[in-house]
């Protein structure tokens, strides 16, 4: 509990020794798998702005330098940095702020427009990133049966990748909570917690069940 779970140390490694050596030989490599790693866990725990202040930082590191990354990385950056502007248009959606809902929603947009290319030429991987992105935009928009047909598509592909399959049920699951449909929802997130335990992350398991689960408790970070 003292430690920051964003904190990048450990047995393996020391965070302000790695930052230590990105200042002193420039290493654009080193410093974009730094961000890219405390965006995602940002990201896993539910801390969405932060995990977008990482995300930007990745963003524009690479467009600066695009050969340091490979392309693997380009996607889950790219898709990390759509869902965090989903999860954050909705919250933007509940106090009426246009202009951030248009910052958001240019930045979403974008990311899917790349991440919809990509899957072109490797759908195995990235239709239920696409699939995902796509419901959420629609059920941003207020509709719930089309957002519902591609939120199914997106499980439906993940089928195979445990990881994905939880991951796309909790999103699933927070975006129905926010539309109003609460036992879906609840089912969905229960759901997500059997694939994340099958995937080996209890400390997600715990997190989804005691903090997002209880809705009474779960609130937006500030």
């Amino acid at each position: 509990p003292e430690v920051d779970p964003l904190v990048l140390t450990g047995t393996i490694m020391n965070e302000d020794e790695e930052w230590r050596q990105v200042r002193e030989h420039a290493n654009p490599t080193m410093e974009i798998c730094l961000l890219w790693c405390q965006s995602s866990l940002a990201f896993h725990l539910h801390k969405f702005i932060k995990a977008r202040e990482l995300l930007e930082q990745c963003l524009t590191l690479y467009h600066r330098v695009p050969h340091v990354m490979l392309g693997s990385l380009q996607i889950l950056i790219e898709f990390w940095n759509a869902m965090s502007a989903v999860r954050l248009l909705w919250k933007y959606l509940s106090v009426a702020d246009k202009k951030h809902q248009a910052e958001l929603e240019s930045s979403a947009k974008l990311s899917l427009a790349t991440l919809t290319s990509l899957a072109k030429y490797s759908p195995e991987t990235m239709n239920s990133k696409v699939l995902l992105l796509q419901g959420e935009m629609e059920a941003l928009q207020g509709n719930h049966e089309e957002s519902m047909e591609l939120f199914q598509r997106a499980l439906e592909s993940a089928e195979e990748g445990l990881l994905d399959k939880a991951l796309i049920g909790e999103q699933v699951g927070l975006t129905l909570r926010l539309c109003g449909k609460d036992d879906l929802a609840l089912d969905y997130l229960e759901d997500c917690c059997a694939s994340y335990r099958a995937w080996g992350a209890l400390i997600k398991v715990n997190h989804v069940k005691g903090t997002v689960i209880p809705e009474a408790i779960y609130e937006w970070e500030e």
